[in-house]
């Protein structure tokens, strides 16, 4: 697990060490740069595999002709190294890194076919004069760039492009609407002008001379499954959960699971138990406010399981208090990842590795908004198809219009669907509030654009089509991209074996009756899971539950599906009250109209605005003033 940097098609050694330096906290136990004149390779290494200096980056190969920089676990690679020692390979060390490296020299740009974890890495061919970078199939770890005049500039996080002075500290328009929209920025936008995300699943090629070309290598393709029955797929979840979890286990510094309570860490540590792990340490971090303090269920479990648990209790003042390293952490504005960065901070006191339950609910159909648009009436659909041309007029009709938008959602299409749920700020109050400089973006163009259709008629099921997007753009562009950024703010590196992406092909590409409840009505969605149906009863993620049942409490089928949620309102009109009330104040002028940003604080101070929609813009303007970001 490291923090990686490049610069190509300029000599500017300093900048290199400038943005590696800044990315300390990614790889405290190690880091190297090499200069070859006109491309420059770095990293920060946080080493997990291998602790000895023969893993050492950046990395040659014996010939000299390539150099690489790895960032992440390649789980695959043990067996990769197999197959290349009988081909007549030597190896130096036991780190993953020599192994990739070898497969680059082997298959070149094919070789990601044979990679499976989480990683980003480069190889630059001096032969060639090509440099090669990609990203995994999910996009677990990050992969910054940015290409300007011929120079070509990348890195594991933005603290680092910002490092080098190569990439102005100008906000994008782009990914300013995307955030304050969604409460994230899509890739390939970032929050930064002329800064992209690479996507995931996706490669980019880059030779002196010429524009960067990047093409997809992976995505999750309609491809039947065999699966006799039901039962057959239970059976093949439970080996595919048990093999995904033994691979991530593989670790020569300590290792501990988040555990919430919930099915899906559960699982996890139920894998383990599975699989004869002797010692598991579990974290859980609960909240002053007891009423959404789930570490009891956490802590049925951990009893349950027989881990060495730790629970750690969280209030306004530990938040406050970390709340600037927290924004550091973040590394790019975003409505979430101060849960993470919680529980990531108690765990590094005890372990370097955690495994993480993140994925279940999007693979497995956890969420109400899966089940809604699976179970959408066709009158839903017409209607708000119908509606959908007429959203400004809806809107000018005040609370009537917001009553008529919400009673017929546009269930047509899962881009329509998808870019209106989770919405914060609508695109009408964006384009009467932002500053004029600001404003002269199609908002709701732009969701869309980030917003993948995948069409009915090329076989998607409705229930494929919203599991698809939430897998790219809520897991992949704010869950994991969070995680990772406030994980290795910390130091620890987190893994996520239920979204393996063998399994994720497999259990997408399963029949619609196998993931969700016959009986799982719109009126019961409607309620929320957690006020209603328990996992037995509702049958959401039956099939991650039925796989694992043996393993679980004995009364886990009587809980329910529950979101991970937290004090945030006690909070920001608590000890973080100046803060968030500064915060919303300093975007006047700025971001915000001086009459719209009043309008913003009235309606925080008087109760008429939800935590969610203040805590966007906090976070924006604390991020902005510490990374010195103009307009």
């Amino acid at each position: 697990m490291c923090g990686i940097a490049g610069i190509a098609g300029a000599e500017n050694h300093v900048a290199l060490q400038a943005m590696v330096k800044a990315m300390h906290h990614r790889g405290p136990d190690d880091n190297g740069t090499w200069d070859g004149g006109n491309v420059h390779l770095g990293m920060a290494r946080l080493s997990i595999i291998d602790l000895s200096a023969a893993g050492h980056q950046p990395m040659f190969s014996p010939d000299g002709r390539y150099v690489m920089v790895y960032n992440g676990e390649t789980y695959s690679f043990a067996e990769e190294r197999k197959k290349l020692e009988a081909e007549g390979v030597s190896f130096i060390s036991r780190s993953d890194t020599e192994v990739i490296l070898h497969l680059y020299i082997k298959y070149k740009e094919q070789c990601v076919k044979y990679l499976r974890g989480m990683f980003a890495f480069a190889v630059w061919d001096k032969q060639e004069n090509q440099l090669f970078i990609a990203r995994d199939h999910l996009g677990i770890k990050p992969l910054l760039f940015s290409y300007n005049n011929g120079v070509l500039v990348f890195c594991s996080e933005m603290k680092g492009m910002l490092a080098s002075g190569l990439v102005p500290r100008k906000l994008s328009k782009q990914g300013l609407s995307l955030y304050l929209q969604k409460g994230y920025i899509a890739p390939p936008y970032t929050a930064v002008e002329n800064v992209q995300m690479l996507k995931p699943g996706h490669s980019l090629t880059w030779k002196v001379g010429s524009a960067p070309v990047i093409r997809p290598y992976w995505d999750i393709e309609k491809n039947p499954v065999a699966a006799n029955s039901y039962n057959d797929a239970v059976k093949s979840v439970r080996q595919m959960v048990l093999d995904a979890v033994d691979e991530e286990l593989v670790s020569d510094v300590p290792l501990g699971v988040f555990l919430s309570g919930g099915l899906d860490s559960s699982v996890v540590v139920g894998a383990m138990k599975a699989l004869g792990t002797p010692r598991i340490d579990t974290f859980s971090v609960g909240f002053e406010a007891d009423d959404l303090d789930e570490t009891t269920d956490a802590e049925e479990s951990a009893k349950h399981f027989g881990t060495n648990h730790h629970k750690v209790i969280v209030g306004d003042r530990e938040v406050t208090d970390a709340f600037d390293h927290f924004i550091f952490g973040i590394d790019q504005p975003s409505v979430d990842g101060l849960n993470t960065y919680l529980v990531s901070k108690a765990t590094k006191k005890n372990v370097t590795v955690a495994l993480s339950g993140l994925g279940g609910d999007e693979l497995f159909i956890g969420y109400s908004w899966q089940h809604k648009f699976h179970k959408s009436p066709q009158s839903a659909n017409i209607i708000g198809g119908l509606l959908a041309p007429f959203g400004g007029a809806v809107a000018a009709m005040g609370s009537i219009g917001k009553k008529v938008k919400g009673r017929f959602i546009d269930y047509s299409s899962t881009q329509q669907y998808y870019k209106n749920i989770h919405r914060l700020y609508s695109e009408e109050f964006l384009q009467s509030s932002l500053r004029a400089s600001l404003g002269s973006v199609s908002h709701s163009g732009l969701l869309e654009e980030t917003v993948e259709q995948y069409p009915l008629q090329n076989g998607y099921t409705r229930l494929q089509q919203v599991a698809k997007q939430d897998l790219r753009y809520f897991m992949g562009a704010r869950l994991l991209r969070d995680s990772d950024a406030v994980a290795m703010a910390h130091s620890l590196e987190v893994r996520f074996p239920l979204i393996d992406y063998r399994l994720v092909e497999y259990v997408w590409n399963l029949p619609d009756a196998y993931k969700v409840h016959h009986n799982l009505d719109m009126a019961a969605l409607n309620k929320g899971f957690e006020q209603t149906l328990s996992y037995r009863e509702g049958g959401v993620k039956k099939l991650l539950f039925d796989a694992f049942e043996s393993e679980l409490p004995a009364n886990f089928d009587k809980r329910s599906k529950r979101g991970f949620k937290m004090p945030f309102e006690k909070w920001m009109r608590g000890l973080l009250a100046d803060r968030v009330n500064e915060g919303i104040s300093k975007l006047s002028g700025v971001i915000f109209t001086p009459q719209a940003t009043q309008t913003l604080l009235n309606n925080w101070q008087s109760g008429k605005m939800p935590w969610n929609k203040a805590w966007a813009l906090v976070v924006l303007q604390a991020w902005m003033e510490q990374n010195k970001i103009e307009v």
